[in-house]
């Protein structure tokens, strides 16, 4: 999708994703933003140079031992210091193991950002791991006790917070329909 120049609309939901599961969520959220009439475009966060035709920002990324991809990390950062202001929203996607359950909601790298006066939260959802996907390394440092495969993302949950999302947008960057 290309974004309509001053399309008070366009929001960029950028993703930080090793093997795909956190950005099927961004999808996910994209598609829900799109019914609802807003014009949301899904980007790897690696990617992203400029915020260009964007009037809010949704940053996610996945969670590996506590703490955000650095692509998705250091978008983060950069988006606050150039934002002027859009409003901004992150997602992190983990845990797959019960030790994952037991970190911190909001991975440690990513709380200090959470202070910005642009950005409007943080939700934490499930994560996907599949044994199949993962490099030699990564099989190496997965603890023990974390199971070979499994899709622990809540959907329901990742539906609400479209929905919820969708009213604060509505506020903040205009009602589709009514920009």
């Amino acid at each position: 999708m290309v974004v309509e120049p001053n399309n008070p609309l366009a929001i960029l939901i950028a993703v930080g994703s090793r093997h795909g599961a956190t950005t099927e969520i961004a999808e996910f959220l994209r598609d829900r933003l799109l019914e609802a009439g807003f014009a949301p475009v899904v980007r790897r966060a690696s990617e992203v140079d400029s915020l260009a035709g964007f009037n809010a920002v949704i940053v996610g990324s996945a969670v590996y031992r506590g703490e955000w991809l650095r692509s998705a990390r250091e978008l983060a950062e950069w988006v606050i210091a150039v934002s002027e202001g859009r409003p901004m929203w992150f997602f992190s996607s983990g845990p797959v193991t019960a030790s994952d359950i037991e970190m911190p909601a909001i991975p440690s790298d990513i709380a200090p950002l959470l202070t910005a006066p642009n950005v409007h939260g943080h939700r934490r959802f499930g994560g996907k791991i599949d044994s199949n996907e993962l490099g030699p390394v990564e099989r190496i440092m997965r603890p023990s006790a974390a199971p070979s495969n499994g899709d622990f993302r809540d959907w329901y949950d990742v539906h609400q917070w479209a929905v919820e999302l969708t009213d604060v947008l509505a506020t903040l960057v205009g009602t589709p329909g009514h920009a």
